[in-house]
């Protein structure tokens, strides 16, 4: 939840209209109430982020046609609903 709050923003609802940093004052309450387990989420948020930076070397697309080149070898894209007796379409 805290990532989502940290890094979908735009997709972040049901806040008054003038809370512009829900993941702000939702850490600024945890510190109020308890404070020793802001430190431990804000450390599995950093291991998390790391991750998925690792991971987000590239976007979606370009990871799908990335595999499809492999599978194919020729660069060509498709979504594999052609089998090897269908005609060409011009």
């Amino acid at each position: 939840m805290l990532e989502f709050l940290r890094d979908q923003k735009s997709q972040v609802s049901g806040f008054a209209d003038d809370v512009t940093d829900a993941f702000g004052l939702f850490l600024g309450r945890l510190k109020e109430r308890c404070p020793e387990v802001l430190e431990d989420v804000l450390e599995e948020l950093e291991k998390r982020g790391t991750k998925a930076r690792k991971r987000k070397s590239r976007g979606k697309w370009e990871e799908l046609v990335k595999m499809n080149e492999l599978r194919q070898g020729d660069g060509e894209f498709s979504f594999g609903f052609r089998n090897d007796d269908d005609e060409e379409v011009p």
